[in-house]
């Protein structure tokens, strides 16, 4: 991506290294919340890849009146709802961010439509800049049992999903790093140790080595390099677990964001800026939802469930919060991202940072790759984007409470 002043053009080269080592990060939304940490925030999904990009999803929409489509869990799952209030300040884009689940909104035009199928905010018109708005959504709490339980290899029925030919590197060691693993979820988290114990953090070496970038190729030679940042791990790791029959996507969103000493009521006031833009892998465990996991090495806590009971619990009550599906994560510096291609009556100006999730978008983890990987943690100080190089503790789908 090559600056522009107003804006960014997004490279199919996706040459980001220079970009990422001269971060200029401006706060893009601030986000209000109960809670002493603020929750992860996605604008759009990506599930298809054609060997090259990763393209957005492009599914039914439906008014807001409709709501965003009845529960991925079971009413066996425990959940707990949660209030989030954002405002966009410098971000055009066609996606509002959102915290997941979300499960309903308000303050917005009629012109912004649900998309059920992910559980986000879309507009053929409308702007994301400017907008002041509140969302409910789920904290999903699954026992380590319940999810241990749930076969994600499930046969899943896309008509549309291609063929796409991988390096063969990427099934064989899939298969080689999980072959102790008894269970699906065991089967993810021995493929998450395996990036983040044998795999460095590096923006560099993807440069050097000529691999920046997303496609089949890039992916093959950062599984031999080992060493590249958030979108080689996020890539990699969906396409490791989808040889393994899985359902993954990858997440276009922004961390959380860092604590202000600003209040809106009781509310804590959370400050976002452009280079906390980030990526992450997600796979379906069908009852319980999409759950997201931390493959990039150094960075945040890896996703991990809690036992459900131990001895002397009531049955079915967790022994410890359990986690939940939305990662967190430390502050840290990273790029600053913006477009100025939104068109419509999308708003203009020297300060806005446009970010257009669509196929130019996600040249796909084009635009978050300028993040390298940065993931989550709870805290008062929480944001950096994948950039950023600093140690970030993610709480992952974990407790809202300390990895800080």
């Amino acid at each position: 991506m090559a600056g522009t002043g107003v804006g960014v053009t997004v490279d199919a080269s996706l040459r980001l290294g220079d970009d990422l080592r001269q971060p200029n990060p401006v706060e893009v939304l601030t986000v209000a919340a109960e809670t002493d940490t603020a929750p992860y925030l996605r604008l759009t999904t990506l599930s298809r890849f054609d060997g090259r990009v990763w393209q957005p999803d492009q599914g039914d929409l439906q008014s807001q009146d409709d709501g965003f489509g009845a529960p991925e869990w079971t009413e066996d799952v425990a959940t707990e709802e949660e209030n989030t209030s954002i405002r966009v300040l410098r971000m055009s884009s066609s996606w509002l961010p959102v915290p997941y689940p979300a499960t309903d909104v308000q303050g917005l035009s009629g012109s912004w439509r649900v998309s059920p199928d992910n559980r986000t905010l879309f507009s053929r018109s409308a702007d994301a800049v400017g907008n002041d708005y509140t969302v409910t959504s789920s904290r999903l709490a699954p026992t380590l049992e319940q999810i241990r339980a749930v076969d994600a290899a499930a046969p899943v029925s896309d008509p549309d999903t291609e063929s796409v030919e991988l390096p063969g590197i990427v099934d064989e060691l899939a298969a080689e790093v999980t072959a102790a693993a008894s269970t699906d979820y065991d089967r993810l988290i021995a493929l998450q140790n395996w990036f983040r114990s044998d795999f460095t953090y590096s923006l560099e070496t993807p440069v050097e080595e000529g691999f920046d970038g997303t496609g089949a190729e890039a992916v093959g030679a950062f599984l031999e390099e080992r060493s590249g940042y958030c979108v080689h791990f996020a890539g990699a790791f969906a396409l490791m677990a989808e040889s393994l029959g899985m359902q993954v996507r990858i997440v276009v969103g922004y961390l959380p964001g860092s604590l202000t000493d600003e209040k809106r009521g009781t509310e804590s006031v959370f400050s976002v800026t452009s280079d906390q833009l980030h990526s992450w892998p997600e796979v379906r465990f069908p009852g319980i939802g999409w759950i997201p996991f931390e493959p990039t090495a150094s960075l945040g806590v890896p996703t991990a469930f809690s036992p459900g009971t131990t001895e002397g619990s009531d049955p079915g009550s967790p022994a410890t919060p359990a986690p939940t599906t939305a990662p967190q994560t430390e502050e840290t510096s990273g790029p600053e991202i913006d477009r100025n291609d939104a068109g419509g009556d999308s708003a203009s100006g020297d300060e806005l940072r446009t970010l257009d999730p669509a196929p130019v978008l996600f040249t796909t983890l084009g635009a978050v790759a300028r993040c390298s990987s940065r993931r989550p943690s709870a805290s008062s100080n929480v944001g950096g984007g994948c950039a950023g190089r600093a140690a970030a503790t993610r709480q992952l789908p974990g407790p809202r409470s300390a990895t800080r």
